[in-house]
């Protein structure tokens, strides 16, 4: 039986974006903190030193702003529980888009215990990991059908979503003017509460392009902790993501021939959370051999490493790659942490040379 929780739930989550002939900042990472039962988007601090905004600031040129909340008819009443009954249920949310940024359209992904959640939207039969919205100055109320994925009743789990930018853009459409992908991701989390055993889930085929992990744990170096004090530690957290051995500099990679790509992530700071690593190709995401994701838990003063890589014998000549931090667990310690989803940044896989030197 479809279940509908038709809820607003405004503290509305914006992303405002200017377009101008300065490069576009970076944007914050730290999560916005409140008492309800959704937390407020954040946007990722991905740097991109090849998808900055180079023309004249007009009216054209302005980015706009993204919004993203949970559904909900009454501000005034407090946000109800969301609760799983069986069968396939679904949540209704808010979404709205201005400027460039919504006419360019959003990707949502959305996670339940860290694991990618496919969905339907009203009129579809099939399930996706990501559906795409175009906006032109509007504000849409998508549904997202589902059975959760995982979960036993009794459960409480944290359900996460990430909103991505322009997820159609690859660089032979040159130069975007403006932040795509993981650049500028927002997010927003909340409890789902499992009240029924779900049944097994219809899911799109895996791509098991991922080889089994080494995980390693190192001592953090002093410029990882930097200015942290002792009760930091409980609730801070790092993280970093590398890409054949780079994290900055130009995120494109000519004439790649590879039959591999090989991945670090490196986590570290508060043990409070679990986390799982969610890597993307083209915004499928990708699983390790055994159809799993890449869970992992960080030991108090040590830094998490885990070594893996992507199998690119079948890439198509013009990809996009990047990892998603999905904290599992982030709505339940005390004390609260910083533990927020996290889109890392994206790379480009050419074949032949970057259209846009």
């Amino acid at each position: 039986m479809k279940k509908y929780l038709m809820w607003l739930w405004v503290v509305p989550i914006v992303l405002i974006l200017s377009g101008c002939s300065q490069p576009l900042p970076a944007v914050d990472t730290e999560a916005t903190r409140n008492s309800n039962i959704f937390q407020e988007t954040t946007a990722a601090t991905v740097p991109n030193t090849f998808l900055e905004s180079t023309s004249q600031a007009s009216e054209e040129d302005d980015l706009g702003s993204l919004g993203l909340s949970v559904y909900q008819e009454d501000l005034n009443s407090p946000p109800p529980e969301i609760r799983y009954e069986g069968g396939e249920m679904s949540i209704k949310f808010s979404l709205d888009g201005y400027g460039r940024a919504g006419r360019n359209g959003v990707g949502i992904l959305l996670f339940l215990d860290g694991r990618p959640q496919p969905y339907r939207l009203e009129g579809d039969t099939d399930y996706q990991y990501m559906h795409r919205f175009t906006l032109n100055n509007e504000i849409i109320y998508p549904v997202f059908y589902f059975t959760p994925i995982t979960g036993q009743a009794g459960d409480t789990l944290e359900m996460t979503t990430l909103t991505v930018l322009y997820p159609e853009y690859l660089p032979s459409k040159g130069n975007p003017g403006m932040m795509t992908y993981t650049r500028g991701s927002l997010g927003i989390s909340f409890p789902l509460q499992i009240d029924a055993t779900p049944a097994e889930a219809k899911i799109p085929e895996k791509l098991t392009l991922l080889s089994e992990p080494e995980i390693t744990y190192e001592p953090c170096a002093p410029q990882d902790v930097l200015g942290w004090e002792n009760d930091d530690f409980q609730i801070k957290y790092g993280h970093e993501s590398e890409v054949n051995g780079m994290t900055n500099g130009l995120n494109v990679f000519e004439n790649f021939h590879k039959e591999a790509l090989d991945l670090k992530y490196s986590l570290w700071g508060t043990t409070l959370v679990h986390y799982t690593v969610v890597y993307f190709l083209n915004n499928e995401p990708l699983y390790l051999p055994d159809g799993s994701c890449l869970d992992l838990e960080v030991q108090e003063g040590m830094k998490t490493v885990a070594r893996l890589t992507m199998d690119t014998s079948t890439l198509t000549g013009e990809d996009v790659v990047y990892a998603v931090l999905v904290p599992r667990n982030a709505r339940f310690t005390t004390p609260k942490t910083d533990a927020f989803v996290v889109g890392e940044r994206q790379w480009f896989l050419l074949a032949g040379e970057n259209p846009n030197k």
